[in-house]
């Protein structure tokens, strides 16, 4: 099962670092950053940079939540796992297939390409493909979309790259 670790914005490669060196050999843990691609123009060409998906979280895949809950004491930096009440709660499949859908098995959601008629947005490739109802606003100037995404009990706003053609 995948669980949501909480780091706070700018911590997230520290705490994973410190939680996957505590992981003993032979663990099922797996510790990961969703990561997407981020078009930044230099000297007149765009150029593919890796920033973290969902700032300020940590997935964990693993069965044994409670040896991780108590591995978090250990870390230097405040770190907690999302619960309701005092029971820890997984991510939902459905919102596991979505981030699937999105980082694919590399860890990184890639550039999508869309076009735009009558003001209407088709998204033909990339992983916001079918996914156009939550596309809350574009950047063509900064090639980049702005989504509003329910995750985790809560409303997180994402950017992803998105290459609009004409």
């Amino acid at each position: 099962m995948w669980y949501v670790i909480w780091t706070g914005v700018g911590n997230e490669e520290k705490v994973s670092q410190q939680l996957a060196s505590m992981c003993p050999d032979g663990s099922s843990e797996r510790y990961f950053i969703p990561k997407r691609c981020e078009l930044i123009k230099y000297k007149k060409n765009w150029t593919c940079e890796d920033r973290i998906l969902f700032p300020g979280y940590i997935f964990v895949e693993t069965e044994a939540v409670e040896d991780v809950f108590f591995q978090l004491d250990k870390t230097v930096r405040p770190a907690k796992i999302l619960r309701c009440d005092k029971e820890f709660v997984p991510v939902s499949e459905e919102e596991r297939s979505f981030i699937h859908q999105l980082i694919g098995d590399d860890g990184v959601a890639g550039i999508s390409i869309g076009e735009i008629k009558d003001h209407v947005v088709t998204i033909t490739s990339g992983p916001l493909k079918g996914l156009e109802g939550i596309i809350k606003r574009i950047d063509r100037h900064k090639r980049r979309a702005y989504l509003e995404v329910d995750l985790f009990d809560r409303t997180i706003n994402v950017r992803m790259a998105l290459e609009v053609r004409a």
